[in-house]
């Protein structure tokens, strides 16, 4: 069966003054256990710090385990919008 990558993401900030964001584009999936493991590793560093960085790398970089990029098309967003 033949899947269709195109993907919306949205991010709304639910507190006053209120924002959005709407990223349209398409998606792809990738079993690169490498990729996976540099992505995983440098979102490890940002979230829990370079000495966790290679712990959440190897933990999150292994089979059955997808990387999901989404290639963008189109960005909507708005912000303020009740101030």
């Amino acid at each position: 069966m033949q899947h269709d990558g195109r993907v919306a993401l949205t991010v709304d900030d639910p507190h006053p003054p209120f924002a959005f964001v709407i990223v349209e584009g398409n998606a792809e999936l990738s079993e690169d256990l490498n990729r996976l493991l540099e992505v995983a590793t440098r979102l490890g560093e940002k979230y829990m710090g370079p000495d966790r960085a290679v712990e959440f790398g190897k933990r999150n970089a292994v089979p059955g385990e997808l990387l999901a990029t989404v290639h963008p098309a189109k960005v909507i967003g708005e912000k303020n919008l009740t101030g």
